[in-house]
């Protein structure tokens, strides 16, 4: 049974409207996703979840939540989660009339989005780094060593500083772009997921070591933190932390995704909880399904 104001799943095809899928910024499958939000988006918009996305495309739901705030940070859509309603999450599109089928001509909207002028275009056509580099091999040189040791697939991480920087209208400007692309790899890094030192599947085959390796990432995140908390962290293994734990991995999220969850619940950035002294921070709070993914993907 749906959830409330959750869509019904069609099992027809998904159409896509023209203005979508000559959009050069996406993938096929994100062209999809916008496709299908947009038929569900309405004057209170989308509130389909990540597990009826996970049901129509045939995807995990770790893969569903990258797609869908890839559309975000490309501009495509609007992401708004109400703690109040149980972290619903709304989805609006911002191309909504021009996705709908329609026998009128309409605007494509993503064009103002990627045309700026000739020289823009032209030059941003092969990379904000790639003109960094041409215009100030130096400069170039000194970020390349400062940062590309640290981010682990840098060919994506040149694309979406590219595409971020067509998006916000940076200027041809060396100053400027290098500014931008600092602050971006800064956020990169500190979001990218950690590389485990081990392999858990292996070194934890069985579930009651799996839960406890989890708890013992929570502690020490929660230790590790700049932000003061008054009591160490010394939360042990529960029988409600084990089902949700278990029902977590068991919809296809990875280890580094829990990771990457609590670091998130600790960051100085999260106002709520830091409010709060992290009091309400626990390994249950974190693993119910609409906070684990809250977390995951917060960008504080």
């Amino acid at each position: 049974m749906s959830k409330p104001n959750e869509p019904e799943k069609d099992k027809g095809g998904i159409w896509i409207s023209p203005e979508i899928m000559s959009h050069t910024q996406l993938s096929f499958t994100e062209k999809g996703f916008l496709a299908r939000i947009a038929a569900l988006d309405n004057e209170k918009g989308c509130f389909a979840t990540n597990r009826y996305f996970s049901d129509i495309f045939n995807l995990s739901l770790t893969r569903v939540s990258q797609i869908i705030n890839e559309l975000e940070k490309k501009g495509c859509v609007t992401i708004k989660h109400f703690q109040s309603r149980g972290n619903e999450r709304i989805i609006k599109t911002l191309l909504k009339e021009s996705c709908r089928p329609s026998n009128k001509k309409v605007a494509d909207p993503l064009k103002g989005k990627f045309k700026h002028n000739k020289e823009f275009n032209k030059d941003y056509k092969y990379g904000s780094l790639s003109f960094l580099k041409e215009k100030d091999l130096n400069v170039y040189n000194s970020f390349i060593d400062t940062y590309k040791p640290q981010i682990d697939n840098w060919q994506k991480f040149e694309t979406d500083l590219n595409n971020k920087c067509v998006l916000e209208s940076i200027p041809l400007d060396t100053d400027k772009i290098l500014a931008r692309a600092k602050v971006f790899a800064g956020n990169w890094i500190k979001n990218q997921p950690a590389v485990l030192e081990i392999d858990p599947a292996k070194e934890y085959p069985n579930s009651e070591k799996a839960v406890q390796w989890f708890i013992d990432v929570f502690n020490n995140k929660g230790q590790n933190t700049k932000v003061p908390i008054n009591k160490p962290l010394n939360h042990k293994p529960t029988r409600a932390t084990t089902k949700l734990f278990n029902e977590r991995r068991a919809q296809g999220y990875e280890w580094q995704d829990f990771q990457k969850a609590t670091q998130s619940l600790f960051s100085g950035k999260n106002k709520w909880h830091k409010d709060k002294n992290y009091q309400f921070a626990t390994p249950q709070h974190l693993l119910k399904e609409n906070h684990f993914e809250r977390y995951l993907n917060a960008e504080w």
